[in-house]
């Protein structure tokens, strides 16, 4: 059942990272639309905020329900928060350069 659970943790922490890296790509190409004036990659990243979001929201349910399944210890905890906490300041990343 441990195995399992650690398995999820694993699960989390790459798909955290996934988004946080598609997260970075995006608010670059948005600063470099702003820059160079380029409303054709600004507007790529616009199409691709809906679904970096929905991939944050995911992670943060994912997240919320392994929270009760297992006493999680305080690595897996940290893990968690800190998830948690990227997840819930998601949206001034990528938003805000779009608006």
């Amino acid at each position: 059942m441990r195995t399992r659970f650690a398995d999820s943790i694993d699960g989390l922490t790459g798909g955290l990272a996934a988004t946080c890296a598609l997260t970075v790509t995006a608010v670059s190409d948005a600063t470099n639309a702003l820059l160079d004036a380029d409303l054709t990659l600004a507007e790529r990243v616009i199409d691709a905020s809906g679904a970096l979001e929905n991939d944050a929201t995911t992670w943060e349910q994912r997240a919320f329900s392994l929270l009760p399944l297992q006493a999680p210890v305080a690595h897996d905890l940290r893990v968690m928060v800190g998830g948690l906490v990227l997840s819930a300041t998601y949206d001034a990343w990528v938003d805000s350069p779009c608006t």
